[in-house]
C-alpha cells in the first residue's frame, strides 16, 4: 500500500497544477464579452487601393467591417470618434484583369497584401502589421460566364484574414478599455 502512495501523490499534484493552470489562463483571455462591455469605438476607413485594374477596395471594406462589427466592437462614423484602422492593399496578384476569363490557365495562385495600422485619438500610430492571404485556384467551370469568380476567390482569402487582422489588433485595443 506504501509504494502506491507515491504514485498517486504525484497524479494528484499534476491534476492541481493543470487545474490551476488552466484557471489562470482562463481569466486573463479576452473574450468577445469583453470587447462588447468595453465598447470600444473603432473608425474602419475605407482601404487604398493603388491597383487600377482590380476595384476589391469595397470588398475588403465589407468584410473588415463585418468581422468587427459580429465581434462586437463599436463602429463609428467619424474619424475623430473613435481608433482609426487604416487598410492599405500592398499587393495584389493577379495584378491585371485577364483580356479573356478563357486564358486563366488550369492553376493560378491568388495572393493579397494588407497592410494594417491602427492609430489612437490623436493620429499617433500604435500598432502596424502586413497581412498576406493567398490561395491556389484552378480554372472555373464556365468562365465566360461566371465573370466574378475572381471577386469569389478574393472574398474567400479575406474572410480568412480578416480574423487573423482582428486578432492581432485586440490586445492593443483592450489594454485602453479594461
Amino acid at each position: 500500500m506504501l509504494s502506491h502512495q507515491p504514485i498517486f501523490l504525484f497524479i494528484g499534484m499534476t491534476f492541481l497544477a493543470l487545474c490551476v493552470n488552466s484557471c489562470i489562463h482562463r481569466t486573463s483571455l479576452i473574450t468577445h464579452t469583453n470587447i462588447k462591455n468595453c465598447n470600444i469605438p473603432l473608425y474602419i476607413q475605407l482601404p487604398e487601393n493603388k491597383h487600377v485594374f482590380d476595384a476589391i477596395t469595397p470588398l475588403v471594406y465589407e468584410t473588415i467591417t463585418h468581422r468587427f462589427r459580429r465581434i462586437g466592437y463599436y463602429l463609428v462614423n467619424n474619424r475623430n470618434d473613435g481608433y482609426l484602422l487604416k487598410i492599405t492593399i500592398k499587393s495584389l496578384y493577379p495584378q491585371t484583369k485577364f483580356v479573356s476569363p478563357d486564358i486563366l490557365l488550369f492553376h493560378v495562385r491568388m495572393r493579397l497584401v494588407l497592410l494594417c495600422e491602427l492609430f489612437d485619438f490623436n493620429n499617433e500610430a500604435i500598432g502596424s502589421k502586413t497581412f498576406e492571404g493567398s490561395t491556389l485556384i484552378s480554372k472555373s467551370i464556365d468562365p465566360i460566364l461566371r465573370s466574378d469568380f475572381f471577386y469569389f476567390e478574393y472574398k474567400k482569402i479575406l474572410e480568412r484574414m480578416a480574423p487573423i487582422i482582428e486578432h492581432h489588433f485586440r490586445p492593443i485595443l483592450t489594454k485602453k478599455f479594461v
